[in-house]
């Protein structure tokens, strides 16, 4: 599905509209048929890199906080700016570890980050939990969710959504 999804926001991008140029399209489902809405209790492996749905209510969120897609960082030899794709799915900035791309330089460091030429957007965590009223006993179980642009700063605590996107995996640190 992310691939899709991928493909049809460029697609969208590409089309002519006698409006105006539509840049930065993302697509995005909602509404999906509940055969696809799965509980929180309920999320398997089999679940992963699928679009699913999930009934819950809001139980902590984040404060709104610029993240990266590309991360920028200067050479503090020789002044040259390196752009640095981060990845999807991770908290951690990716910084030069090939060193400077200036052929003159080629130093490993020391950089600083810049602005110029980073591509950023809006980021926001949701802690999620299942209703209380399909809980039959037991303890309810939490989801975080990632939220970024548009989606961002949308939702309080105590508030219940039905929340559409991709389930990812994530490593746990202790």
């Amino acid at each position: 599905p992310e691939q899709w999804l991928e493909d049809a926001s460029e697609a969208i991008s590409d089309m002519d509209f006698l409006v105006k140029e539509l840049t930065d399209i993302q697509v995005r489902v909602d509404n999906l048929p509940s055969i696809y809405e799965v509980g929180i209790s309920k999320l398997r492996e089999r679940h992963l890199d699928r679009l699913l749905s999930i009934r819950c209510i809001i139980s902590k969120a984040s404060k709104v906080e610029p993240a990266y897609d590309i991360a920028a960082y200067e050479c503090l030899r020789c002044g040259h700016i390196t752009l640095v794709p981060q990845p999807k799915y991770s908290d951690k900035l990716m910084e030069p570890f090939a060193g400077c791309e200036n052929d003159s330089c080629g130093k490993k460091g020391p950089f600083n980050q810049v602005n110029e030429g980073a591509v950023k957007y809006d980021h926001q965590y949701l802690i999620v939990q299942e209703p209380l009223e399909e809980l039959r006993g037991s303890q309810p179980d939490f989801l975080t969710v990632s939220c970024r642009d548009e989606l961002t700063g949308i939702v309080n605590p105590g508030e219940r959504v039905i929340i559409t996107g991709i389930l990812k995996g994530a490593t746990r640190s202790n």
